[in-house]
């Protein structure tokens, strides 16, 4: 049986922790609006994955960071946070290079969202 619960909730960011036979499994979701302070989001990540204490992790979300190593042409000081996050968690990109497309127009020429 999976026994879900909420690690925690935050306005841009919520963990769900699954355990299923004393195996746990965390879910990450955030969310940071370009206009936000990323740090702050960067913040939530570390503790969270700290805390999680070598359990396995799943961070999704949209961070409005660009850079090449995901298919931008250029990279802003977002992406270079986040890229360093990544290297420091030794965090596996998984990471489609398609721009996304609403309504059959490209949200952001400059590389996928």
């Amino acid at each position: 049986m999976l026994h879900p619960s909420c690690v925690s909730a935050k306005e841009n960011t919520i963990a769900i922790k699954i355990t299923k036979h004393s195996k746990a499994f965390t879910i990450i979701s955030s969310y940071s609006s370009k206009y936000a302070n990323f740090r702050e989001i960067l913040e939530e990540q570390i503790d969270l994955t700290t805390n999680i204490n070598g359990e396995e992790y799943l961070i999704g979300g949209d961070f409005n960071a660009h850079s090449q190593r995901w298919g931008y042409r250029e990279e802003d000081s977002r992406g270079k946070q986040l890229q360093e996050f990544i290297a420091e968690k030794h965090i596996f990109l998984l990471n489609s290079m398609i721009p996304l497309r609403l309504l059959n127009t490209t949200v952001d020429e400059a590389g996928p969202t």
